[in-house]
């Protein structure tokens, strides 16, 4: 397993982590992005040169500078639409577009997609059309989808409590619980400030909030809160705002580092031997792995039916595995969605 950080120039820290997997006795290659989004922001390679790694070579971790691209009153604006799956959470398509100068943009969301051999249509109470007006703050909007026949009126958040002490494949996390989000209302998510635990008292590492209003039309379906040991005081610690602002990232001593994505929930871990895990779902700590997305640039036909084995200069798949990819990450966007007369 190899990481490739794409890092921004002007700070040195990296925006975004991907993973490939290489294997005995083989060769993968790898051609950063040219352009991406995350948080709103768009960013432009700076040294795209493609990367080969083949099983065996003593390096393990590989860096892309990129430079944020700055938009001005001169220079078209990028925006990103995501058609999200409501079931799940997560991203079906990403669709890029830029608006011109001076120009407004009126996008027309699809009503049905095709992904991996399965349909799906937009959820009721979402909107059909997007209006960008250029220089606009919101920049990402989330769409969303349901596969066909499928009716969601409902679906889990998953609730976890870890330790800072353990991020390791294997390790335990302290408690974990499902609740139950429901169409037309908010979920209140309380976090205790204190949690006792197999006799052991634990705090609520800072910067974390202990108190969240989950929104039903949400890319988020994992909670994933930081607590340390009462009297592990090298550990005491605050989680920052990150690269979106949203994002929460924090470093121990010991040289793990935690960004907590903000869209999604998941975290990402990056422990001091060079691995990188997440908590699942089910509150378990497992490998961390990117999705795989794929993207469609402004006036391009998406992939026939989700087929990702084919990719071209416009429409190509973000995640594991692919020769020439794009990765876009911890996407915290604005959710479109009608109002009804009848809610509060």
């Amino acid at each position: 397993m190899i990481q490739i950080q794409y890092v921004d120039k002007a700070t040195g820290s990296a925006i975004l982590t991907k993973k490939l997997l290489v294997e005995k006795d083989k060769t993968v290659d790898h051609t950063p992005s040219k352009t991406f989004m995350k948080g709103g922001k768009q960013y432009e390679v700076v040294d795209g040169a493609k990367i080969t790694h083949t099983f065996g070579d003593a390096t393990k971790t590989y860096q892309v500078e990129y430079k944020q691209v700055i938009t001005d009153e001169n220079t078209p604006q990028p925006i990103q639409v995501n058609y999200v799956d409501l079931a799940t959470g997560e991203d079906l398509q990403i669709h890029q577009y830029t608006v011109d100068p001076g120009k407004t943009k009126t996008i027309e969301v699809d009503t049905t997609v095709e992904i991996d051999g399965k349909t799906y249509v937009l959820s009721p109470n979402q909107e059909s059309t997007i209006t960008h007006k250029f220089g606009e703050e919101t920049t990402e909007y989330n769409v969303y989808f349901n596969e066909k026949g499928l009716e969601v009126d409902k679906y889990e958040v998953s609730v976890t409590y870890m330790n800072v002490s353990n991020t390791y494949v294997g390790e335990d996390t302290l408690y974990t619980t499902k609740l139950e989000a429901n169409v037309g209302q908010e979920l209140n998510i309380e976090v205790p400030a204190q949690y006792e635990a197999n006799g052991t008292t634990y705090v609520l590492m800072s910067g974390q909030a202990t108190s969240y209003s989950h929104d039903f039309y949400s890319t988020r379906r994992n909670y994933v809160m930081v607590y340390r040991d009462v009297n592990d005081t090298q550990n005491e610690i605050e989680f920052i705002p990150g690269e979106t602002g949203t994002d929460l990232a924090a470093t121990t001593p010991g040289g793990t580092n935690f960004t907590i994505d903000g869209g999604t929930g998941n975290p990402m871990i990056t422990n001091p031997d060079g691995t990188v895990t997440t908590v699942d779902q089910d509150g378990q700590i497992v490998p961390y792995e990117e999705p795989q997305t794929e993207v469609v640039d402004e006036n391009e036909t998406p992939l026939a039916k989700g087929d990702k084995s084919t990719s071209n200069n416009t429409a190509y798949v973000i995640g594991g595995g692919f020769a020439t990819v794009a990765i876009i990450a911890g996407i915290v966007a604005f959710v479109i969605k009608k109002k009804k007369a009848q809610q509060a």
